[in-house]
C-alpha cells in the first residue's frame, strides 16, 4: 500500500479555525468536532487518501451523502469517512472495482446540517473512524493527524491528484 494521501488538492482548514479541528472547543455549539473540515466550494473533487479495502455510502441527517473508505494503516483497519457530499462517484471495491490511493471518489456538497453554508463556509467534513458508523462523540473515532502527522490550520497542503478519471460536472466548467 502506499503512504496517505489528502483528501483534496488544496487542503486547508475552514476558516483557519481551531474549533474547525477535532477536538473540544468551548466556541463550538456542541463543545466537541470530530474530525477535519476543509475548506472546499460545492463540487470539489476528493480523492481516496489509501488503498480502499471497502467502499460504503450511505445519508445521515447530520453528515449528509457519508463516503467511507475501508483501509490498513500501520496494522490497524481504520475508516476514512468523507461527509456532506454532492456524489459518490464509486460503488464497493473488490477485484473489478480496485480504489487507489489518490483515486477520485466523490464530489464535496453541501448536504446534512451543511445544507445551509454559503461561499467560504462550505466544506469536506473528514474523519477518521475505527468503525463504519460510530456512535455520537469520540468514541470510534481517531484526530486525523494521527495518519497525517500535520493539520493545515493556517497554511495550505496543496496535493494536485493527477487523474484520467474524473468525470466532468455538469453545469460546470472544466
Amino acid at each position: 500500500m502506499q503512504g496517505v494521501q489528502w483528501p483534496l488538492d488544496y487542503n486547508i482548514i475552514r476558516g483557519r479555525k481551531l474549533s474547525n479541528t477535532y477536538g473540544r472547543f468551548k466556541e463550538r455549539f456542541a463543545g466537541c468536532h470530530w474530525g477535519w473540515d476543509f475548506y472546499a466550494g460545492v463540487g470539489t473533487p476528493c480523492y481516496a487518501i489509501a488503498d480502499a479495502i471497502s467502499i460504503q455510502t450511505y445519508q445521515s441527517s447530520s453528515f449528509g451523502l457519508v463516503l467511507v473508505l475501508e483501509f490498513d494503516h500501520e496494522g490497524r483497519r481504520l475508516f476514512a469517512a468523507y461527509c456532506h457530499l454532492d456524489k459518490a462517484i464509486v460503488q464497493g471495491a473488490g477485484p473489478r472495482n480496485q480504489i487507489k490511493a489518490g483515486d477520485f471518489v466523490a464530489y464535496t456538497g453541501s448536504s446534512g446540517n451543511a445544507s445551509n453554508l454559503k461561499g467560504e463556509e462550505e466544506h469536506l467534513h473528514f474523519e477518521l473512524r475505527t468503525s463504519v458508523r460510530p456512535l455520537p462523540g469520540e468514541k470510534g473515532r481517531l484526530s486525523p493527524i494521527e495518519i497525517f502527522r500535520k493539520c493545515p490550520l493556517n497554511s495550505p497542503i496543496i496535493t494536485p491528484h493527477r487523474t484520467s478519471e474524473m468525470p466532468k460536472r455538469q453545469g460546470m466548467v472544466a
